[in-house]
């Protein structure tokens, strides 16, 4: 008997691969909130994915609303929608149904120039891609990134690309519902932050895993227009880097691109308009793209995110040391706070952007770093060392992180 796609998208195999990706990406976090939460989900996820199974089966699984999340950044404030741990995993189970075998979807996005949101290619490939074109004698770039790209996605045309290339319409309906961003905190944003996150109709949410397939299925014209016999385009998602030996070539094929983006209401930044989000120049001298700043025989993490790095752990750090200082007795944050978590955190953090840029040649950088981190650290070991002296035994063991039998909630049959 032969199934279609929604029957997949309820089955064991398929949820339970999505929980394992979901379970990952939340344990990773920075957040210790988001690391909680997925643990006290973890103990009952048997019972939690049967839940889920039992809504999927009988058609009455809602997605309930979402919570809006404002990063600030350098550059300009970025908007996160952050769902129930339940709705990740049905957006994560169908994006697994739909870029499985049963589908041909990957012969639609898989453009050979198109490296984000695409299986196993990554920032790596990009700027692989870009090292080799240089290598081939491109002298000239263009790189620039489409304004604001996740909120002004015409999402119903990107869900509906997408529902023509799927071999039955069982999920189409459920992609309209599972693409749907509704805020349950949007009246406790700032008035200028509101507009930054997707309306019912336009724009996909930045954090679900569903939004760069949409991404990449509306702009696989893009991918095509703008890659010729002479002149490449990268895309990462929203970032591109045109390349060619030709300048009024890639100049061309620039406005190409913009001409292809004015379909969907989209459009780029532009070269010296400003905003420093788009650049035109030689490739031999260094130039930054996808955080790397790439130069002739050399790949570097850029220098803004050297600094983000520095920055996380230096926060990471003094917000510890607050604690040490304020809330010695027994609070829930005093564990979250204490040595062991925030070492552990700082290792994370560490951990996950070497990795990110093993790809780079910077030995010598990658020194310096160390030598930074490793002052900083000496620093709060001081501090530790300070409270610690002056504490008494059971203060000792939570500022340390090793947890007191006593703090236990107390919950006796007798």
């Amino acid at each position: 008997m032969k199934r279609d796609l929604y029957y997949y998208l309820r089955t064991r195999k398929y949820l339970y691969k999505a929980w394992i990706v979901v379970r990952s990406s939340m344990a990773k976090s920075g957040s210790p909130h988001s690391r909680r939460d997925i643990h006290l989900y973890e103990e009952k996820v048997d019972r939690n994915l049967r839940h889920i199974q039992d809504r999927l089966r009988t058609r009455s699984y809602e997605f309930s609303q979402a919570r809006g999340v404002v990063l600030s950044a350098s550059k300009s404030p970025r908007p996160i929608v952050i769902s129930s741990i339940s709705d990740r995993i049905v957006q994560r189970s169908l994006l697994e149904v739909i870029q499985s075998d049963l589908t041909n979807i990957r012969a639609v996005v898989d453009h050979r120039k198109s490296f984000g949101g695409i299986k196993d290619r990554g920032v790596r490939h990009a700027i692989e891609a870009t090292v080799n074109a240089i290598r081939n004698g491109s002298r000239y770039f263009i790189k620039s990134d489409i304004k604001k790209f996740f909120s002004n996605i015409p999402r119903a045309m990107a869900v509906t690309a997408l529902c023509k290339h799927l071999p039955d319409n069982s999920l189409d309906d459920f992609l309209f519902s599972a693409t749907t961003v509704e805020l349950d905190n949007l009246g406790l944003l700032r008035e200028q932050h509101q507009n930054l996150f997707p309306s019912y109709e336009l724009g996909v949410a930045q954090g679900c895993c569903l939004s760069p397939l949409l991404g990449n299925i509306l702009l696989r014209g893009f991918d095509e227009l703008t890659n010729t016999e002479d002149v490449l385009c990268l895309r990462y998602i929203d970032d591109f880097l045109i390349l060619g030996k030709n300048e009024t070539e890639i100049r061309e094929v620039f406005a190409r691109g913009k001409n292809e983006l004015c379909k969907f209401d989209l459009d780029t930044y532009d070269i010296d308009d400003g905003s420093k989000k788009a650049i035109a120049g030689c490739t031999q001298r260094s130039f930054s793209f996808l955080g790397c700043e790439i130069s002739p025989g050399f790949v570097h993490p850029g220098k803004e995110s050297r600094q983000n790095l520095l920055n996380k752990i230096k926060k990471l750090f003094t917000d510890s040391k607050k604690r040490f200082f304020t809330t010695p007795k027994k609070t829930e944050e005093t564990y979250e706070y204490s040595l062991l978590c925030t070492l552990e955190q700082v290792h994370r953090v560490i951990a996950a952007w070497g990795n990110h840029y093993v790809f780079c040649n910077s030995q010598q950088l990658f020194n310096s770093l160390d030598q930074k981190i490793d002052e900083m650290l000496r620093n709060y070991l001081g501090s530790y060392a300070s409270r610690r002296d002056r504490a008494d035994q059971q203060e000792r063991r939570r500022i340390l992180g090793v947890h007191l039998l006593t703090d236990c909630n107390s919950k006796p049959i007798i």
